[in-house]
């Protein structure tokens, strides 16, 4: 993963390369949702692109989600989302009002 964007609002990971141990692992899914869940105020964005996210890391997300009021923008891009993972997003996104951006383009 490669963080895109150095500013302290956002974090955006891109892989890069195609290599399987590349993509995002629990451990790294599992400290970035609690980074989300401390609902800081200065993190407003967070992006994930080309990656592969099951239901698992999707559920996680969910859970942080839920406890933060801050963050405004989702992007879950190419990251190969089915629908079990949208149902896992689907309640938090109802609980995170301040949300006001979500991308979930092409996935599944």
């Amino acid at each position: 993963m490669d963080l895109l964007e150095g500013n302290t609002d956002a974090c955006k990971l891109q892989r890069q390369d195609s290599d399987p141990e590349a993509y995002l692992q629990e451990n790294d899914m599992f400290a970035l949702c609690l980074v989300i869940s401390q609902n800081l105020d200065n993190f407003v964005e967070l992006e994930i692109q080309n990656d592969v996210l099951d239901a698992n890391h999707l559920s996680n997300l969910a859970s942080a989600i839920t406890s933060n009021n801050h963050l405004e923008r989702l992007s879950l891009i190419n990251d190969s989302i089915d629908d079990s993972g949208v149902q896992n997003l689907s309640g938090a996104l109802v609980e995170n009002n301040p949300l006001l951006e979500l991308n979930l383009s092409q996935n599944m």
